[in-house]
């Protein structure tokens, strides 16, 4: 019975077949693989999937044909364990169409496409590669988190000195040869075929997933390199935030500066004014253009600054 049974079950593994279920109302399958459950994501994945791979190959960039090579599970895992707001930071910046230059200026935000730290043409990859002093020195403290991350999570060092090497390298345009052990040649190898930009961004071979295991196998480590490659690729996403929001720090900052000299040179308009209008007789009408002191009118909002403007300065004119 034993043989049996096994014999029925090595066949029901290789050509399942469509056996009911007493009450069971509907059966589904995509290919040889019944759902019974997270109906709704196989769904999803089976309709969009091929469309997806397809947009991928068709973009202008280095890495479309390798987009089979990327290890899409993995990143499908971390996805799930961020919160919403980085899933969508991540598929914008990924994508390039995001809050640079490049678009702001398509979009009629901006008169110019220049990164606001550097002057350059600013698209979604300028973000991640501007050398612009404050943000090379967000990236060397990157660079030192990342490294204490894959310390945290017991990197192969081998395969931690290879990451890191070639993440600086990328970044700094700087590419230095390196020959890796034979066993970590066919990831890194991938890994070049996908490029360096694309792993930043969570484009990972999963041959970095087969490296690590074999790594905890050796130490005799319960750690798994599915959980390892996760862990990274949020770390990384982490690290494309950080830079984003230095960029927008920079950003912010510059318009703040281009606000308080709108403010002064305002200001110093309504004084201006305020007493050529004293210094002579006013009509009855405008009068009451001077009833407030002048350093409560400073106070006021700039709306109101520019609607008295408006209104004095003709009165300023006819007297």
């Amino acid at each position: 019975m034993d043989v049996l049974a096994e014999q029925h079950l090595a066949f029901a593994q290789t050509a399942p077949r469509h056996f009911l279920i007493q009450g069971e109302p509907w059966q589904l399958w995509v290919g040889n693989r019944k759902l019974t459950s997270r109906i709704q994501a196989h769904i999803y994945s089976f309709v969009h999937d091929e469309d997806g791979r397809k947009y991928w190959k068709g973009k202008n960039d280095s890495s479309a044909a390798a987009v089979d090579l990327v290890d899409w599970k993995s990143i499908g895992h971390a996805m799930r364990s961020v919160k919403r707001g980085r899933r969508v930071f991540v598929t914008k910046h990924v994508a390039g169409m995001c809050g640079v230059g490049k678009f702001m200026k398509r979009w009629g935000q901006w008169n110019t496409d220049q990164c606001p730290r550097c002057g350059e043409p600013e698209d979604a990859k300028h973000v991640w590669l501007c050398k612009a002093p404050g943000a090379r020195v967000v990236w060397m403290k990157a660079i030192a988190s990342i490294e204490l991350k894959l310390c945290q999570l017991n990197t192969d060092p081998t395969l931690r000195h290879i990451i890191l090497h070639y993440l600086s390298g990328w970044q700094s345009g700087v590419s230095g040869n390196y020959v890796p052990p034979r066993n970590l040649m066919a990831a890194l190898q991938e890994q070049n075929r996908i490029g360096w930009h694309r792993f930043f961004e969570g484009w990972l071979s999963p041959k970095w997933i087969e490296a690590q295991q074999r790594y905890y196998s050796t130490t005799n480590s319960c750690k798994t390199g599915r959980r390892w490659v996760t862990a990274l690729i949020q770390k990384l996403w982490d690290t494309a935030w950080d830079l984003w929001e230095h960029q927008n720090e920079v950003l912010h900052e510059q318009e703040n500066q281009v606000t308080r000299s709108m403010g002064m040179h305002l200001n110093c308009r309504v004084t201006r004014v305020f007493f050529d209008l004293c210094s002579r007789p006013l009509r009855a009408d405008d009068s009451y253009l001077v009833k407030l002191p002048l350093s409560k009118l400073l106070e006021r909002s700039v709306q109101y600054k520019t609607q008295w403007l408006t209104a004095a300065e003709p009165a300023l004119r006819e007297v």
